[in-house]
């Protein structure tokens, strides 16, 4: 699987058609309906092929683009994407979270999909990947320096290359469950989710999952619950002018008081300072 996916990026990388032009999407206009959207950033690559795609602005706007092998598209943290899946075409996903990058090779042939390759690797130097996000997510709003944003998203891509190089081949068994079980919590987030539910679900015990997510994800159980709620929850303050009430029972906290504790842990601030602050710097 990996070796399919280091040729498919080294080929992408060596074309003299590749990356000649970065698009942004942005996250400020509401998402259209069966629009791609999540918590984390991502890039969107076309191996082979072209495919119009709508995506979100940055001043309530949405634009239409046809995107081709020399064209990558960054969509920052619930930034948006709606592809058109008309004429065949072959994409290449990239996403990124906070210690894994997930790739989804797929073919549309003009009436069905095929998954060429999927999978997600744990990244050793997450802070190189992280500074390169940033920089991205800095440059989006300065579309003169196209230049320097191929260079990122070249360095980006070369980057997850090196990381698939560096995971072995084969998976063992348990990384393969830490990853079912990391994406049931991402689908689940918003249920009362509790080390004995989540591992009754995959029929574990409660201490072989804690013991799982150390190995296999280098954090705790609930550390790992807590950050996914929590980043969405900054979307929301972000976006909704909803009670912190609301946004924590929307993002699985029954209890606003222990939400509250636990954002101003992680980000020193409490909710409503995160929002006041947001906004002060829009």
């Amino acid at each position: 699987m990996n070796h399919d996916l280091i040729n498919t990026l080294d080929g992408f990388m060596s074309a003299t058609d590749s990356l000649s032009k970065i698009i942004f999407s942005g996250e400020t206009t509401t998402p259209l309906p069966m629009a791609y959207q999540v918590n984390f950033p991502r890039l969107e690559l076309v191996v082979d092929g072209s495919i119009e795609m709508t995506i979100g602005g940055y001043a309530d706007d949405i634009n239409k683009i046809q995107q081709t092998r020399s064209t990558a598209l960054f969509v920052p943290p619930d930034g948006w994407n709606k592809p058109e899946w008309m004429s065949p075409v072959t994409t290449l996903s990239l996403l990124f979270s906070k210690q894994q990058i997930g790739f989804s090779l797929m073919h549309w042939s003009g009436s069905n999909f095929e998954i060429l390759a999927k999978d997600h690797i744990t990244i050793s130097k997450s802070r190189i990947c992280e500074l390169l996000i940033q920089a991205l997510n800095e440059i989006s709003l300065q579309t003169e320096h196209q230049d320097t944003a191929i260079q990122l998203v070249k360095a980006l891509i070369s980057f997850s290359i090196e990381s698939l190089r560096d995971t072995k081949t084969q998976y063992s068994r348990g990384y393969a469950l830490f990853n079912a079980v990391r994406n049931f919590i991402e689908k689940n987030y918003q249920q009362p989710l509790t080390r004995e539910s989540v591992a009754a679900e995959f029929f574990i015990s409660p201490n072989y999952l804690s013991w799982l997510f150390r190995k296999e994800g280098h954090i705790t159980f609930n550390d790992f619950i807590n950050f996914v709620r929590l980043e969405r929850a900054k979307y929301l303050l972000k976006r909704f002018d909803i009670t912190i009430h609301e946004i924590a029972q929307q993002c699985g906290f029954n209890d606003s008081n222990y939400f509250c504790r636990i954002f101003k842990k992680k980000t020193a601030l409490a909710p409503s300072e995160y929002r006041k602050q947001f906004r002060i710097n829009q």
